[in-house]
């Protein structure tokens, strides 16, 4: 019973803080012997959807959570009538209810068991239960789904990936995006191909909830979702396991692969390649080849001959395959590199050689999985943070800002390179991009960096991440060695290298209390980077872990409420840190 999915049931009265239910929660557990990982959704009645602590205790964990009418709770409690319930929010009746709905089962693991504490009237009452899946706990849902991995890095992933978006798209269908791993370029043309966008999922970064929760909610509306994997097949964060590669997030969804590989000059070799892809990691299914730049027609039938199973379901013809362009920081982002007529061409010259409907019978073929009911709701904002959003920052995880979201935050964005004035806001979010490329614009936007250290000499909150750091600091010097002065509210110059400067996962512990919280929090990060900070000098509130060395680095710059890091966060890895940033932003 200690291992089974649990849902918890909540009442609460109004303003009932977050760590009062956390609090009672981790005691009521702990009392019956049962792990706090175990639970997977919060339940209530439907008037608390915008109760913040409420809300705030689901984002933080990643939990669904599930409101159900006083009609269904009366029913389940066994009150004799609706108003009766509605009288009596708060009591365990209610919160038993709440978790008997949820679950789809009639046996309580803690009948009749609340926590209660009541400072300044505050009150919550709990109640747990055994989550059944496949009943009115969680829904299953048909999603086809296909994840188009690598053999390798550079067999062409992408183009497969956006031709096949772009051509299943031209069917009339809503195609769901999603890239494996930490990239924020490949997502552009996802976006470009598909016209949604593509959410991340980086099973170190994320952890297995985040992803599926994460692909759940980006696939509710959608006809078929595809993700593109990162590196090869079964590369990720482990030399020795399938952690962090897009094997794991392939296991995890249940979905089929369609494994490309770069066919030139091979003939029966592909069936021993394909052979050793399909059978390598139990519980990953190698549904089908891609085979990208092949030299004829007739090659590409000889490689279907050769290799049967798993079948070649497509090609593309080396004279017909385009490479994207890039630059230091891998790709250009699509809006810069690509045109529509240009994704319908790739769509086209895939069409010609691929036998797309077997492709998506493949996805088609992909088994339910078990979903939330209901997404958790969006509480009322309690903060504005201002996000930069323009050609030199646009690198952002969209968990990221769906979070801030879900904790309060209403997202304000603007424009460093066209905005001398900031937004009304009560915080600023500036993320990564490429702001070396715009460096003489954003120098000579004086006025928007004298707006920024009045901000921050306000005490308000200002987060930002490496390219936001370079941004924040006194100057940027290019390649060319000219210097271009930035905001000024980071001590040191941002010094671009011609080599790469830093690649790789990392584990940040803050060091010192932030605007993201106090010492001692934890969180997973990226770092990619072509430039280093010089001179920074004062103190620092990171110390960050790369992950392949185990080497560890003093970061987090800044004084104050100004805290910038080369660390790309994801806040999947620990919510608690955007619940720290949303509380100092409405502070």
């Amino acid at each position: 019973m200690a291992n089974a999915s649990l849902v918890v049931g909540i009442g609460c009265t109004r303003g009932a803080p977050t760590e009062l239910m956390e609090r009672g929660l981790r005691s009521l557990l702990a009392a019956h012997a049962l792990a706090f990982d175990a639970v997977r959704a919060l339940a209530t009645i439907e008037h608390k959807r915008d109760e913040p602590g409420l809300c705030a205790l689901a984002a933080r964990h990643g939990w669904p959570l599930a409101l159900y009418s006083v009609q269904q709770l009366a029913a389940a409690s066994g009150q004799g009538g609706s108003e009766r319930v509605r009288a009596r929010v708060g009591t365990p009746a209610v919160a038993e209810a709440a978790a008997l709905v949820r679950a789809g089962t009639d046996a309580l693991l803690v009948p009749r068991t609340i926590y209660r504490e009541e400072p300044e009237g505050a009150c919550v009452t709990l109640a747990v239960a055994r989550m059944r899946m496949g009943r009115v706990t969680m829904a299953e849902r048909t999603i086809p789904r296909l994840l188009v991995a690598g053999v390798s890095s550079n067999v062409g992933k992408t183009t497969v990936t956006v031709a096949l978006a772009r051509a299943l798209r031209a069917r009339g269908l809503r195609v769901a995006m999603f890239k494996c791993g930490p990239d924020y370029l490949d997502p552009t043309y996802h976006r470009r191909a598909s016209g949604l966008p593509s959410h991340n999922l980086d099973g170190w970064m994320m952890g297995e909830h985040a992803v599926r929760a994460t692909f759940l909610e980006a696939t509710r509306d959608a006809d078929i979702a595809l993700i593109e994997g990162v590196m090869g097949l079964y590369d990720g964060a482990s030399p020795t396991s399938i952690e962090g590669s897009s094997a794991e997030i392939a296991r995890w969804l249940d979905a089929p692969v369609l494994l490309v590989l770069d066919a030139a000059g091979m003939a029966r070799s592909v069936a021993a390649l394909a052979h050793g892809f399909a059978t390598f990691e139990p519980g990953v299914r190698v549904a089908g080849l891609f085979c990208n730049r092949v030299g004829s027609a007739s090659h590409l039938a000889l490689l279907k001959q050769a290799c049967p199973e798993p079948p070649v379901l497509g090609g593309m013809l080396a004279a017909t395959t385009q490479r994207f362009p890039s630059r230091h920081l891998g790709l250009h982002a699509a809006d810069q590199a690509v045109t529509d007529d240009d994704l319908d061409v790739w769509a086209t010259r895939l069409a010609e050689h691929t036998d797309v409907a077997r492709i998506l019978a493949v996805a088609e073929s992909a088994p339910p999985l078990a979903a939330p009911a209901a997404p958790a709701t969006r509480p009322s904002a309690r903060c504005r943070i201002g996000v930069a959003q323009d050609e030199a920052f646009s690198f952002y995880y969209p968990y990221n800002l769906r979070l801030l979201e879900q904790l309060g935050a209403e997202l304000v964005p603007f424009s460093p390179l066209r905005d001398a004035v900031l937004p009304d806001v009560d915080g600023l979010y500036v993320g990564g991009g490429y702001p070396e490329l715009y460096a003489v614009r954003l120098s000579e936007n004086r006025a928007l960096h004298a707006a920024l250290r009045a901000l921050a000499a306000r005490g308000r909150p200002i987060y930002a991440e490496c390219g936001g750091l370079m941004f924040l600091s006194e100057g940027i010097v290019t390649l060319d060695g000219v210097r271009h002065a930035m905001a000024g509210l980071v001590p040191g110059t941002a010094i671009m290298q011609p080599r790469l400067a830093a690649l790789g996962y990392v584990e940040v512990t803050t060091a010192a209390s932030s605007i993201l919280g106090p010492a001692g929090l934890a969180f997973r990060g990226h770092q990619f980077r072509y430039s280093q900070l010089e001179g920074s000098g004062g103190p620092t509130r990171y110390q960050v872990r790369t992950r392949r060395t185990g080497k560890v680095a003093d970061e987090g710059y800044g004084e104050g409420s100004v805290l910038a890091s080369y660390v790309h966060a994801h806040w999947a890895s620990n919510p608690a840190v955007a619940e720290g940033f949303v509380n100092a932003c409405a502070g």
